[in-house]
Protein backbone atom coordinates (compact mmCIF):
# COMPACT_ATOMS: atom_id res chain seq x y z
CA UNK A 1 0.00 0.00 0.00
CA UNK A 2 2.87 2.40 0.76
CA UNK A 3 4.31 1.69 -2.68
CA UNK A 4 0.92 2.43 -4.26
CA UNK A 5 0.59 5.75 -2.37
CA UNK A 6 4.05 6.81 -3.58
CA UNK A 7 3.03 5.82 -7.08
CA UNK A 8 -0.06 8.04 -6.80
CA UNK A 9 1.99 11.04 -5.60
CA UNK A 10 4.58 10.85 -8.37
CA UNK A 11 2.00 10.35 -11.13
CA UNK A 12 -0.84 12.61 -10.03
CA UNK A 13 -0.24 15.18 -12.76
CA UNK A 14 -0.27 12.78 -15.68
CA UNK A 15 -2.91 10.14 -14.96
CA UNK A 16 -6.34 10.08 -13.38
CA UNK A 17 -7.05 7.85 -10.37
CA UNK A 18 -8.81 5.14 -12.36
CA UNK A 19 -5.88 4.78 -14.74
CA UNK A 20 -3.42 4.76 -11.85
CA UNK A 21 -5.25 1.95 -10.08
CA UNK A 22 -5.36 -0.08 -13.29
CA UNK A 23 -1.74 0.59 -14.15
CA UNK A 24 -0.53 -0.29 -10.64
CA UNK A 25 -2.51 -3.47 -10.17
CA UNK A 26 -2.65 -4.69 -13.78
CA UNK A 27 0.76 -3.66 -15.21
CA UNK A 28 1.17 -6.69 -17.46
CA UNK A 29 -2.16 -6.27 -19.21
CA UNK A 30 -3.30 -2.67 -19.02
CA UNK A 31 -2.15 -0.54 -21.94
CA UNK A 32 -3.69 2.51 -23.54
CA UNK A 33 -3.52 0.91 -26.99
CA UNK A 34 -2.37 -2.32 -28.69
CA UNK A 35 1.38 -2.79 -28.32
CA UNK A 36 1.97 -4.41 -31.70
CA UNK A 37 0.33 -5.38 -34.97
CA UNK A 38 -0.77 -8.86 -35.97
CA UNK A 39 2.38 -9.49 -38.00
CA UNK A 40 4.57 -8.87 -34.91
CA UNK A 41 2.58 -11.27 -32.73
CA UNK A 42 2.64 -13.95 -35.42
CA UNK A 43 6.39 -13.49 -35.78
CA UNK A 44 6.85 -13.97 -32.02
CA UNK A 45 4.60 -17.02 -32.17
CA UNK A 46 6.65 -18.51 -34.97
CA UNK A 47 9.83 -18.05 -32.93
CA UNK A 48 8.15 -19.62 -29.90
CA UNK A 49 7.18 -22.72 -31.86
CA UNK A 50 10.73 -23.09 -33.16
CA UNK A 51 12.15 -22.82 -29.67
CA UNK A 52 13.57 -26.09 -28.38
CA UNK A 53 11.46 -27.66 -25.65
CA UNK A 54 13.54 -28.74 -22.67
CA UNK A 55 11.17 -31.62 -21.91
CA UNK A 56 10.49 -32.46 -25.57
CA UNK A 57 10.93 -36.23 -25.19
CA UNK A 58 8.89 -36.31 -21.97
CA UNK A 59 6.10 -34.34 -23.64
CA UNK A 60 6.09 -36.52 -26.74
CA UNK A 61 5.96 -39.69 -24.64
CA UNK A 62 3.08 -38.51 -22.46
CA UNK A 63 0.81 -36.46 -24.71
CA UNK A 64 -1.01 -37.33 -27.90
CA UNK A 65 -0.27 -35.32 -31.03
CA UNK A 66 -3.73 -33.71 -30.85
CA UNK A 67 -3.03 -32.59 -27.27
CA UNK A 68 0.24 -30.98 -28.31
CA UNK A 69 -1.40 -29.23 -31.27
CA UNK A 70 -4.19 -27.91 -29.02
CA UNK A 71 -1.73 -26.41 -26.52
CA UNK A 72 0.42 -24.89 -29.25
CA UNK A 73 -2.61 -23.24 -30.86
CA UNK A 74 -3.86 -21.94 -27.50
CA UNK A 75 -0.47 -20.32 -26.85
CA UNK A 76 -0.95 -17.87 -29.71
CA UNK A 77 -3.86 -16.11 -28.03
CA UNK A 78 -2.80 -16.49 -24.40
CA UNK A 79 1.00 -16.66 -24.14
CA UNK A 80 2.45 -14.62 -27.00
CA UNK A 81 2.97 -11.10 -25.66
CA UNK A 82 5.34 -8.17 -25.91
CA UNK A 83 7.71 -8.56 -22.97
CA UNK A 84 11.38 -8.27 -22.05
CA UNK A 85 11.78 -11.82 -20.76
CA UNK A 86 11.72 -14.86 -23.09
CA UNK A 87 8.30 -16.27 -23.97
CA UNK A 88 7.60 -19.69 -22.52
CA UNK A 89 4.70 -22.09 -22.92
CA UNK A 90 6.30 -25.36 -21.84
CA UNK A 91 4.55 -25.32 -18.47
CA UNK A 92 1.26 -25.88 -20.31
CA UNK A 93 2.45 -29.28 -21.52
CA UNK A 94 3.82 -30.22 -18.09
CA UNK A 95 0.60 -29.15 -16.38
CA UNK A 96 -1.47 -31.28 -18.76
CA UNK A 97 0.77 -34.30 -18.19
CA UNK A 98 0.70 -33.96 -14.40
CA UNK A 99 -3.09 -33.65 -14.38
CA UNK A 100 -3.51 -36.67 -16.68
CA UNK A 101 -1.20 -38.75 -14.50
CA UNK A 102 -3.12 -37.68 -11.39
CA UNK A 103 -6.45 -38.67 -12.97
CA UNK A 104 -5.17 -42.08 -14.11
CA UNK A 105 -3.38 -42.89 -10.87
CA UNK A 106 -6.26 -42.02 -8.56
CA UNK A 107 -9.10 -43.18 -10.81
CA UNK A 108 -11.39 -40.37 -9.70
CA UNK A 109 -14.61 -39.55 -11.55
CA UNK A 110 -14.81 -36.05 -10.14
CA UNK A 111 -12.09 -33.65 -9.04
CA UNK A 112 -11.76 -30.12 -7.69
CA UNK A 113 -8.99 -27.93 -9.18
CA UNK A 114 -7.68 -24.57 -8.00
CA UNK A 115 -5.45 -22.13 -9.82
CA UNK A 116 -4.09 -18.78 -8.66
CA UNK A 117 -3.06 -16.30 -11.34
CA UNK A 118 -5.56 -16.69 -14.19
CA UNK A 119 -3.85 -14.21 -16.53
CA UNK A 120 -5.25 -14.79 -20.04
CA UNK A 121 -6.53 -18.26 -19.20
CA UNK A 122 -3.80 -20.43 -20.75
CA UNK A 123 -3.44 -22.88 -17.84
CA UNK A 124 -7.11 -23.08 -16.89
CA UNK A 125 -8.16 -23.81 -20.49
CA UNK A 126 -5.56 -26.59 -20.70
CA UNK A 127 -6.81 -28.18 -17.48
CA UNK A 128 -10.43 -27.93 -18.68
CA UNK A 129 -9.37 -29.57 -21.95
CA UNK A 130 -7.93 -32.51 -19.99
CA UNK A 131 -11.10 -32.90 -17.91
CA UNK A 132 -13.22 -32.88 -21.07
CA UNK A 133 -10.99 -35.40 -22.83
CA UNK A 134 -11.11 -37.89 -19.95
CA UNK A 135 -14.79 -37.18 -19.19
CA UNK A 136 -14.02 -36.11 -15.63
CA UNK A 137 -16.64 -34.16 -13.72
CA UNK A 138 -15.55 -31.21 -11.63
CA UNK A 139 -14.65 -27.54 -11.65
CA UNK A 140 -11.54 -25.46 -12.13
CA UNK A 141 -11.62 -22.40 -9.92
CA UNK A 142 -9.10 -19.82 -11.04
CA UNK A 143 -8.40 -16.67 -9.02
CA UNK A 144 -6.99 -13.36 -10.22
CA UNK A 145 -7.22 -9.71 -9.19
CA UNK A 146 -8.11 -8.80 -12.78
CA UNK A 147 -11.91 -9.04 -13.09
CA UNK A 148 -13.59 -10.89 -15.95
CA UNK A 149 -15.85 -8.02 -16.93
CA UNK A 150 -13.25 -5.28 -17.31
CA UNK A 151 -12.70 -4.23 -20.93
CA UNK A 152 -8.96 -3.88 -21.55
CA UNK A 153 -6.20 -4.54 -24.04
CA UNK A 154 -4.46 -7.78 -23.05
CA UNK A 155 -1.11 -7.35 -24.77
CA UNK A 156 -1.79 -10.22 -27.17
CA UNK A 157 -2.89 -10.85 -30.73
CA UNK A 158 -6.57 -10.30 -29.86
CA UNK A 159 -5.78 -6.59 -29.37
CA UNK A 160 -4.94 -6.10 -33.03
CA UNK A 161 -8.57 -5.45 -33.97
CA UNK A 162 -8.25 -2.37 -31.70
CA UNK A 163 -11.21 -3.45 -29.57
CA UNK A 164 -10.92 -3.85 -25.80
CA UNK A 165 -12.19 -7.16 -24.44
CA UNK A 166 -13.03 -8.82 -21.17
CA UNK A 167 -11.52 -12.19 -20.32
CA UNK A 168 -14.43 -14.29 -21.55
CA UNK A 169 -14.53 -12.44 -24.87
CA UNK A 170 -10.79 -12.95 -25.17
CA UNK A 171 -11.39 -16.70 -24.82
CA UNK A 172 -14.51 -16.88 -26.99
CA UNK A 173 -12.96 -19.54 -29.26
CA UNK A 174 -12.70 -21.84 -26.24
CA UNK A 175 -16.28 -21.54 -24.99
CA UNK A 176 -16.70 -25.30 -24.64
CA UNK A 177 -13.92 -25.32 -22.03
CA UNK A 178 -15.14 -22.26 -20.15
CA UNK A 179 -18.10 -24.29 -18.89
CA UNK A 180 -15.86 -26.10 -16.41
CA UNK A 181 -14.06 -22.95 -15.27
CA UNK A 182 -15.17 -20.72 -12.43
CA UNK A 183 -13.40 -17.35 -12.73
CA UNK A 184 -12.98 -15.62 -9.38
CA UNK A 185 -11.98 -11.95 -9.11
CA UNK A 186 -10.31 -11.78 -5.71
CA UNK A 187 -7.13 -11.72 -3.72
CA UNK A 188 -6.04 -15.35 -3.38
CA UNK A 189 -5.51 -15.21 0.39
CA UNK A 190 -8.98 -13.75 0.96
CA UNK A 191 -10.58 -16.27 -1.38
CA UNK A 192 -8.79 -19.29 0.11
CA UNK A 193 -10.24 -18.57 3.53
CA UNK A 194 -13.69 -19.38 2.11
CA UNK A 195 -12.75 -22.81 0.81
CA UNK A 196 -13.83 -25.94 2.65
CA UNK A 197 -13.81 -28.64 -0.03
CA UNK A 198 -10.91 -30.91 -0.91
CA UNK A 199 -8.48 -29.52 -3.50
CA UNK A 200 -7.36 -32.45 -5.61
CA UNK A 201 -5.05 -30.53 -7.90
CA UNK A 202 -3.66 -27.02 -7.41
CA UNK A 203 -1.57 -24.80 -9.69
CA UNK A 204 0.00 -21.80 -7.93
CA UNK A 205 0.99 -19.03 -10.32
CA UNK A 206 -0.30 -15.85 -8.68
CA UNK A 207 1.68 -13.91 -6.11
CA UNK A 208 5.42 -14.57 -6.01
CA UNK A 209 6.47 -13.11 -2.65
CA UNK A 210 7.33 -15.43 0.21
CA UNK A 211 4.67 -14.36 2.72
CA UNK A 212 1.75 -14.56 0.28
CA UNK A 213 2.77 -17.88 -1.24
CA UNK A 214 3.40 -19.34 2.21
CA UNK A 215 -0.07 -18.26 3.35
CA UNK A 216 -1.58 -19.81 0.23
CA UNK A 217 0.30 -23.03 0.90
CA UNK A 218 -0.84 -23.17 4.53
CA UNK A 219 -4.48 -22.99 3.45
CA UNK A 220 -4.09 -25.46 0.60
CA UNK A 221 -2.21 -28.20 2.48
CA UNK A 222 -5.14 -28.52 4.91
CA UNK A 223 -7.52 -29.17 2.00
CA UNK A 224 -5.46 -31.85 0.29
CA UNK A 225 -5.32 -35.59 0.92
CA UNK A 226 -2.83 -38.32 0.11
CA UNK A 227 -1.60 -38.22 -3.52
CA UNK A 228 -3.17 -34.81 -4.22
CA UNK A 229 -0.96 -32.51 -6.29
CA UNK A 230 0.33 -28.98 -5.71
CA UNK A 231 2.17 -27.60 -8.75
CA UNK A 232 4.30 -24.43 -8.43
CA UNK A 233 5.34 -22.12 -11.24
CA UNK A 234 8.47 -19.91 -11.21
CA UNK A 235 10.55 -21.92 -8.75
CA UNK A 236 13.64 -19.96 -9.72
CA UNK A 237 15.93 -18.79 -6.94
CA UNK A 238 17.52 -15.89 -8.85
CA UNK A 239 14.21 -14.34 -9.88
CA UNK A 240 11.73 -15.46 -7.23
CA UNK A 241 13.66 -16.25 -4.05
CA UNK A 242 10.48 -16.26 -1.97
CA UNK A 243 8.98 -19.20 -3.85
CA UNK A 244 12.29 -21.05 -3.86
CA UNK A 245 12.64 -20.50 -0.11
CA UNK A 246 9.17 -21.90 0.56
CA UNK A 247 9.80 -25.00 -1.56
CA UNK A 248 13.05 -25.58 0.33
CA UNK A 249 11.16 -25.33 3.63
CA UNK A 250 8.45 -27.73 2.48
CA UNK A 251 11.12 -30.27 1.52
CA UNK A 252 12.22 -30.32 5.16
CA UNK A 253 8.76 -31.39 6.31
CA UNK A 254 6.93 -34.63 5.70
CA UNK A 255 3.90 -32.96 4.16
CA UNK A 256 4.73 -33.53 0.49
CA UNK A 257 7.09 -35.37 -1.83
CA UNK A 258 8.85 -32.59 -3.72
CA UNK A 259 10.14 -32.91 -7.26
CA UNK A 260 11.88 -29.95 -8.92
CA UNK A 261 11.56 -29.48 -12.68
CA UNK A 262 14.17 -27.09 -14.03
CA UNK A 263 13.83 -25.90 -17.62
CA UNK A 264 16.86 -23.63 -17.34
CA UNK A 265 18.39 -21.06 -14.98
CA UNK A 266 15.48 -18.69 -15.66
CA UNK A 267 12.53 -21.05 -15.32
CA UNK A 268 11.72 -23.82 -12.89
CA UNK A 269 8.71 -25.66 -11.50
CA UNK A 270 7.95 -27.92 -8.59
CA UNK A 271 5.54 -30.83 -8.32
CA UNK A 272 4.45 -31.61 -4.78
CA UNK A 273 2.53 -34.81 -4.03
CA UNK A 274 0.78 -35.03 -0.67
CA UNK A 275 2.04 -37.76 1.66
Amino acid sequence: MIRFIKFLIFNRTTLNLRLLVKKFFFPVYFTAKPLANKKRYLSLYDKLLKKKLYYKKYIKNNLKTLDIVFIKKLALSTVVTIKKTPLNYEHGFLLAIKLIKYIKKNKLKKINILETGTARGYSSIIMSYVLNKYKIKGKITTVDIIPNNIQIFWNCIADTDNIKKNRKTLLVNYNQYLKKINFENNNSEIFLKKLKKRLNFVFLDGAHDYETVKNEYNFIRKLQKKNDVLFFDDVTESQFPGIFRLISEIKQTNQYKVKLLNLNSNRGYAELIKN
